[in-house]
């Protein structure tokens, strides 16, 4: 089944409460492939949303027609690109479009808003990871060099259990 009647709003303060256990219940995905420890890691808390917020952090929320928060985007303005900090959505709603909405409408307005390009880290290897991005133009950048705003996040995520599972970062260049 494709929700075709998800709204796509820019969250305000009141949503913050709700976005931690959305990303557990997406993180439920990871135990399904024995990535366990990445399932068990702590969502962000509402506070740290409002800190994200006030330090120029943009949420975008999938909403169902009864108000339930289906998933959502959380996005890092770096300059002239945008940086996809998570990208969520509830176990019960995977696979439905919910993801491809949410994606499909920040590559519309980053491009609309004057980006030049979005970014993300990511697992190489799990489906609805990198191979997903993939089907959206995102490519495998190998070389962190000239991406120094990837290269501090990526070294910060080698103190977490995301390292050890492949970890890539992607970039799609607007147009």
């Amino acid at each position: 089944m494709i929700f075709e009647a998800v709204e796509i709003r820019l969250a305000t303060e009141d949503d913050f409460q709700f976005l931690p256990a959305v990303e557990d219940a997406a993180g439920e995905v990871y135990a399904d492939i024995g990535y366990d420890d990445i399932a068990a890691m702590p969502p962000m808390s509402a506070e740290e949303y409002v800190s994200f917020s006030a330090q120029g952090g943009a949420v975008w929320l999938a909403e169902l027609q009864d108000s339930t928060i289906a998933g959502y985007c959380a996005l890092t303005p770096l300059g002239t690109n945008i940086h996809i900090h998570e990208l969520s959505v509830r176990k019960r709603y995977a696979k439905q479009g919910i993801g491809s909405q949410l994606l499909k409408f920040v590559l519309k307005a980053s491009e609309k808003n004057g980006y030049d390009s979005v970014t993300l880290l990511t697992f190489e290897k799990v489906v609805f990871n990198a191979p997903f991005y993939t089907r959206f133009g995102f490519e495998i950048i190998s070389d962190l060099t000239g991406f120094p705003h990837l290269k501090k996040l990526a070294d910060a995520e080698r103190q977490t259990p995301l390292f050890r599972y492949g970890r890539v970062a992607m970039i799609k260049n607007l147009p």
